[in-house]
């Protein structure tokens, strides 16, 4: 309730503002109204990933495709799993969906999948352990994030380019200040399933497209998102 939220900020909020000396975001999204009552205190420190060796991507059929994340209305998976449904018959015997996580979405998700007649072409894997999680990133070129949450940063972004993956993500949140539409991904209105199904076959259509931007999204994530940068940075506002 109004009331609530009202309360909340200025017991809670305004006070932590006002009496920190730095105040650290993931995103510049937030930054507006972050300063407010806390100038000269925030600063967006975005965040790093570990980076692992990459092994070459399979070269036959299926097209290994990720989308990933807790399994809730508004993360949009769903809108994945029909952009698969709608592309043509003979592209979606060309596409496998690995779909991870879990969460109260799931069995829809998994209804979704059996009323489309996907299971050639579309598995749900639940949670996984790192080890299989990352033999999935590996084998996998594209990547689907069609959120409809304001999202910080997405961690699963980062995740999807630093396994060199083109992604399609919503445009949505902090999720355009990493992603380059076009370059070292592509973004789509949030919800648009016909912008996203057009843009998945796209890039079916041209695997030279799909190497590309993943070689753009992984050289992104060396050079802006690392671990390392991360922990210089907020070691950097620690001591200042």
């Amino acid at each position: 309730m109004p009331s609530r939220f009202l309360r909340q900020y200025f017991t809670m909020e305004l006070p932590v503002r006002k009496g920190s000396r730095a105040i650290t975001l993931v995103s510049p999204t937030l930054e507006p109204k972050m300063k407010i009552f806390a100038k000269n205190k925030v600063t967006t420190i975005s965040n790093g990933i570990e980076t692992i060796d990459l092994l070459p991507k399979p070269q036959n059929p299926p097209v290994e495709i990720i989308a990933i994340g807790r399994m809730e209305r508004q993360k949009g998976i769903h809108h994945a799993i029909n952009a698969i449904a709608k592309l043509t018959p003979e592209k979606r015997q060309m596409v496998h969906l690995n779909v991870v996580g879990e969460g109260p979405y799931l069995h829809d998700l998994k209804s979704l999948i059996e009323k489309h007649d996907l299971h050639k072409s579309a598995t749900c894997f639940g949670r996984l352990p790192d080890k299989e999680l990352f033999d999935i990133y590996q084998k996998c070129v594209i990547h689907l994030m069609p959120t409809t949450r304001q999202e910080g940063l997405p961690l699963t972004v980062l995740e999807g380019m630093s396994f060199g993956l083109a992604t399609i993500a919503s445009d949505i949140g902090g999720i355009p200040s990493v992603i380059s539409d076009g370059i070292d991904g592509l973004l789509i209105e949030p919800g648009n399933e016909q912008q996203l199904t057009s843009l998945l076959s796209s890039l079916l259509d041209n695997p030279t497209k799909i190497i590309t931007i993943g070689t753009q999204a992984r050289k992104k994530i060396e050079d802006k998102y690392s671990r390392e940068r991360m922990v210089a940075e907020t070691l950097q506002i620690l001591v200042d």
